[in-house]
């Protein structure tokens, strides 16, 4: 990643780039080297340094303390978005903005210009509010994007005449593996390192004939092996944190196994012998 544009500076958009950097941290970057990693824009432009040539909207009314540490001291406050997208050389474009078209076709071509598959998240929803769509995003990156929306979009069209399948960046990926991780193994507490480990679990489960298909994410289909695997590795890390309560030695053992017995199957037996179907034995008709 050279950098990331982070389109949207209000809690959800802060909360995200908050997460991820701590995700940069865990595998291996200093804490400033994630951080500088990220260009934040609010809807009058780049979070950065006072005194430039655009206005210092941003300082201007006043500058909430949970930006302060997202402002920029190598570009002047609200550059546009164009413009922060080509100085800073960004790859990634995160949009949580609810700003419908953001994600212009500059924009997105800027993008490109730095490496042969830009990842472009316009995460608002619903889709009236959507940075861009789907067929945009691989249009104008001449079908060489990662995409994942925070709304559906239908399949589209791909530039060899295939179909590719934009995913969904749902929490229903996440929740329900993080609530079952947890709860099996009585984790006194769900951790920043749980949350990455099931990111990273989740990942793993998109296979290559998926990302083939332009699936970022597992198809829903598929939701009970990811919830699996994301609650497989939320217990591991809780086990390996000392957070895990559940005193039973088969959790360190045989986790896995462990967690099967431990996971709701919503089949029900028969209270009506299908031998006989609706009637009772020894009689008739």
């Amino acid at each position: 990643i050279n950098a990331e544009y982070m389109g949207g500076a209000g809690s959800s958009g802060l909360g995200v780039a908050q997460q991820v950097m701590d995700a940069m941290v865990l595998q291996g970057a200093t804490e400033a080297e994630a951080r500088s990693k990220f260009y934040v824009c609010s809807s009058v432009g780049l979070l950065g340094a006072p005194g430039g040539e655009h206005g210092d909207r941003n300082h201007s009314r006043g500058m909430a303390q949970d930006r302060v540490p997202w402002v920029r001291s190598d570009l002047p406050d609200s550059l546009p978005l164009l413009e922060t997208v080509r100085q800073s050389k960004a790859t990634v474009l995160l949009g949580l903005s609810t700003t419908p078209n953001l994600f212009t076709k500059e924009v997105v071509e800027a993008a490109s210009q730095h490496c042969a598959h830009p990842i472009i998240f316009p995460m608002s929803n619903p889709t009236s509010k959507s940075e861009c769509t789907a067929q945009q995003a691989y249009d104008w990156s001449n079908g060489e994007c990662i995409f994942a929306a925070g709304s559906p979009f239908p399949p589209i069209n791909a530039l060899d005449g295939s179909k590719l399948t934009p995913s969904q960046c749902n929490n229903m990926y996440i929740f329900p593996g993080v609530g079952l991780g947890a709860s099996v193994c009585a984790a006194s507490t769900v951790t920043d390192a749980m949350l990455f480990r099931a990111a990273e679990a989740l990942a793993a489960m998109v296979t290559e004939e998926e990302r083939r298909q332009g699936l970022t994410f597992p198809p829903i289909s598929n939701i009970r092996a990811v919830s699996q695997q994301v609650a497989l590795a939320v217990m591991k890390e809780a086990v390996s944190a000392g957070l895990a309560r559940n005193p039973s030695p088969e959790l360190r053992d045989d986790p896995e196994a462990f967690l099967t017995r431990k996971m709701y199957v919503p089949e029900y037996n028969a209270l009506v012998n299908p031998m006989y179907g609706t009637k009772r034995p020894g009689r008739e008709g």
